[in-house]
């Protein structure tokens, strides 16, 4: 799949952002903000009659921060400050978690307002707050919300490259295999959405991705390089 990489110098670090066709360049014709206040379900239609796949799945942390920026003025307004806007997840009764509205799973590092737990009887669904971060509120309620095109494959991943560092007390790994370069490693990294770290030994050429609470820090280790992801906020 074609790409192009782009890289910023800054005073302490390289900046890399790795974007495979698409990426943030293309990222305002798969978000769209409907003003209109409306319950889950009506909005959740609306964005499929505007040829959307329905609600947006904020799932990688580029995405989430996109739709943060976009929708903040909307957030904002004074009618809306305290509602937020309608996103594609909700509270499943059967398995008691909050998966996205296409069944994969939230990581565990996003940037909850609340415990997400259903609160009382009432159908509860996943809203962006005014806040930034994320929380539920009742499906029947009326407020605006976010539209968006469902990637099929993750485009980008922004970060720092970090020299000679290693992560430590690893304890599980999203993919691992040997590449052929640490640009290799990091394009890996942008087609996974709970990636959060990228590494590569330059000895053995083993590319690690690394997903949320996999990793306790990082320590000097003159074959390394790593790739931290940004935060969702």
């Amino acid at each position: 799949m074609p790409f192009r990489l782009l890289l910023k110098f800054c005073t302490a670090c390289l900046v890399l952002s790795a974007i495979l066709e698409g990426g943030e360049c293309g990222m305002e014709k798969n978000f769209f903000i409907n003003d209109q206040s409306v319950n889950f379900a009506v909005a959740e239609q609306a964005c499929l009659s505007m040829g959307f796949d329905g609600l947006a799945l904020l799932k990688s942390p580029e995405e989430y921060r996109y739709a943060v920026k976009i929708s903040t003025q909307t957030r904002a307004k004074i009618n809306n400050r305290w509602l937020g806007c309608w996103i594609g997840f909700r509270f499943d009764e059967d398995s008691y978690s909050v998966p996205w509205d296409d069944g994969s799973v939230m990581a565990v590092d996003m940037p909850y307002a609340q415990s997400l737990m259903a609160l009382g009887t009432e159908r509860q669904c996943g809203r962006l707050r005014y806040s930034d971060h994320i929380g539920l509120a009742k499906c029947d309620e009326t407020r605006m919300s976010v539209c968006g095109k469902r990637a099929k494959t993750y485009r980008e991943a922004t970060g720092t490259t970090n020299s000679l560092l290693a992560p430590t007390n690893v304890t599980a790994t999203l993919m691992k295999g040997k590449v052929a370069s640490y640009t290799h490693c990091v394009l890996s990294c942008c087609e996974l959405y709970l990636c959060r770290v990228a590494h590569f030994d330059h000895v053995t050429q083993i590319c690690s991705i690394l997903g949320p609470e996999s990793y306790s820090g990082f320590q000097n280790d003159p074959n390394s390089t790593s790739f931290i992801r940004v935060t969702y906020i």
